[in-house]
C-alpha cells in the first residue's frame, strides 16, 4: 500500500536530472511554467526584492566595517594597556589572534557566503550548466 505522504509529495514535485534528483515543487520559480517562452521568476526578480537584496547586502557590509573597527580599536586599547602596565608576557596577543580569526571568517562569509555576490554568480553558473542555451 503507497503511504499517503509520499503520493502527495510525488503529485507536487518532480524530478530534475537522473533518477535521485532534486525534487522540485511543480509551478516553483525553478521550475517554470512548462512553455518554451516562460521565464522562471527567480530569474527577473521585481525591484522590491532587489531593493531588498541590495539593502541585505549593505546592512552585511556596514556590520563588517563595525566589526572591523571594533577590533582595531579594542586590540590598541590591548596594547596600550600592556605597554603602561610594564610591557611584561604579550598577553594582549591572545585576543589578537582569536579575535582576528573571527574577523577573517566574518569577511569570508561576507565575500564567498550565503547571499554575497559570489553566492549569486555561481548560482547562475549552475542555471546555465543546467539549462545550457541553444545556440552554443
Amino acid at each position: 500500500m503507497c503511504d499517503r505522504r509520499s503520493r502527495a509529495t510525488r503529485t507536487r514535485t518532480s524530478r530534475v536530472g537522473a533518477p535521485g534528483g532534486l525534487l522540485i515543487p511543480r509551478g516553483s520559480p525553478i521550475q517554470g511554467s512548462g512553455t518554451a517562452d516562460a521565464t522562471p521568476h527567480a530569474m527577473n526578480p521585481t525591484e522590491q526584492e532587489l531593493r531588498d537584496i541590495a539593502k541585505r547586502r549593505v546592512e552585511a557590509r556596514s556590520g563588517f566595517i563595525i566589526h572591523a573597527t571594533m577590533y582595531i580599536v579594542a586590540n590598541l586599547g590591548f596594547l596600550l594597556i600592556w605597554a603602561i602596565s610594564g610591557a611584561g608576557y604579550p598577553w594582549f596577543l591572545w585576543p589578537l589572534i582569536g579575535w582576528g580569526i573571527a574577523i577573517a571568517a566574518h569577511a569570508l562569509a561576507l565575500t564567498i557566503g550565503p547571499g554575497s555576490a559570489h553566492e549569486q554568480h555561481a548560482i547562475e553558473r549552475e542555471l546555465q550548466r543546467l539549462h545550457p542555451s541553444p545556440h552554443h
